[in-house]
């Protein structure tokens, strides 16, 4: 029915508008704590892990979007990759065949 199609348009528009918005947030967020030192993108640990889990998923999907390395964006391999930011200690953790993550005191940087 007529109704229901302009309710079902209006809520899509909502939703893509939050999606923007969201997007913008994780962006301007992951701006605040990384910082870029020979072209590579450092995070800061302490200040990631302090956030909600809903922004830190939304950051991780920004974070390797934007390096551009090739990733599964399912709910376990992002689990993955916040239980090692959540480890102690320095190390590294090949995550994926093509790139891993590098943890060094209280930075995580990826290297390919």
């Amino acid at each position: 029915d007529q109704r229901f199609n302009a309710n079902f348009l209006t809520t899509l528009n909502r939703l893509k508008d939050t999606e923007q918005f969201l997007q913008q947030h994780a962006k301007k967020i992951f701006e605040q704590i990384s910082y870029t030192e020979s072209n590579i993108v450092s995070v800061n640990l302490k200040q990631f892990l302090a956030l909600d889990s809903v922004i830190q998923y939304r950051l991780l999907i920004y974070w390797l979007g934007q390096i551009s390395v090739p990733f599964s964006p399912t709910q376990a391999f992002l689990d993955e990759i916040i239980r090692f930011f959540k480890q102690p200690g320095s190390k590294k953790h090949q995550i994926h065949r093509q790139w891993s993550l590098v943890k060094k005191k209280e930075m995580v940087h990826i290297r390919s």
